[in-house]
């Protein structure tokens, strides 16, 4: 739900990052406010997580990966 809801965002921000119209420090601190995540940082750091589940289904369900 959290990613569903600010997914425009994200892709703004990504789109943003490509495009040299913001560097990551800025954007890190556009994503905190009094040192925590805002709700867009929030999704984004949910979308982190799922690549990293993913990364380590494949990494615990694959030998030749784990080599």
């Amino acid at each position: 739900e959290l990613i569903h809801r600010h997914w425009e965002d994200m892709l703004r921000v990504a789109g943003s990052l490509k495009l040299n119209k913001i560097n990551a420090t800025h954007l890190i601190q556009a994503l905190q406010y009094n040192g925590k995540p805002t709700m867009l940082g929030r999704a984004i750091g949910e979308l982190g997580r799922i690549f990293k589940t993913r990364y380590l289904l494949l990494y615990l369900n694959d030998e030749n990966y784990r080599r």
